[in-house]
């Protein structure tokens, strides 16, 4: 296991841990980061003010760069395939591993996200991240999460044949509907909120823990 604060990161094939400067640095295109920021944008606006969040799949940390003071300094960041985080604030931790394997026995979290992450995961293994997203939440927390419809790869497929997005992971889709998604998570949490964005093409799932 591999944990970082932004100041500890480093990575001598990066030259600029602040995050990319064009449109293929850090190996996302422009239309990536456009696609990515939105994501983060709809998220945050259900993540309470101050909290303390675990953002699953978080790659460049890009949910805490566009957070900012709004949420917790004790904040982590997780992903098996961790980059050179972009600019964020200071005690914000990154950890190169899988959620929840990489936490402390009792890390809890005020808010868990999973940006385009569930689409990734074999049904099976939803399950266990479900109970999993359960046991790391306090009482009343929010777990938030985007998930496409399986449709969309057709899309991104001809997005990536162009070179407008990078088209990170497409083959580990596992054709997951959002409608499953929020079945599986509603066993152990409360689904508040479940609506379309960017287009139609995505659904915003957002679940409480029960008090």
């Amino acid at each position: 296991m591999e944990v970082y604060e932004l100041a500890e990161y480093t990575d001598p094939t990066a030259s600029d841990v602040d995050g990319p400067t064009n449109a293929s640095v850090g190996g996302l295109t422009l239309l990536d980061r456009v696609l990515q920021q939105w994501r983060v944008r709809k998220a945050l606006t259900h993540i309470p003010l101050g909290a303390s969040v675990c953002d699953i799949g978080t790659y460049d940390g890009a949910l805490f760069a566009v957070a900012g003071d709004r949420i917790s300094s004790g904040s982590i960041g997780i992903d098996p395939d961790l980059m050179p985080p972009r600019s964020v604030r200071t005690g914000i931790r990154f950890i190169k591993g899988h959620f929840p394997d990489v936490l402390g026995e009792s890390e809890r979290f005020q808010a868990i996200t999973a940006l385009a992450v569930l689409e990734h995961i074999p049904v099976l293994s939803l399950h266990r991240l479900a109970q999993a997203v359960h046991d790391r939440l306090e009482p009343n927390g929010v777990f938030v999460a985007t998930c496409p419809h399986p449709n969309v790869d057709r899309v991104l497929d001809v997005l990536t044949a162009v070179r407008l997005v990078r088209g990170q992971s497409i083959h580990q889709h596992y054709g997951l509907h959002p409608q499953t998604a929020a079945e599986i998570f509603c066993r152990s949490l409360v689904l508040e909120r479940n609506e379309r964005f960017q287009l139609g093409f995505n659904r915003l799932l957002v679940f409480r823990r029960s008090p």
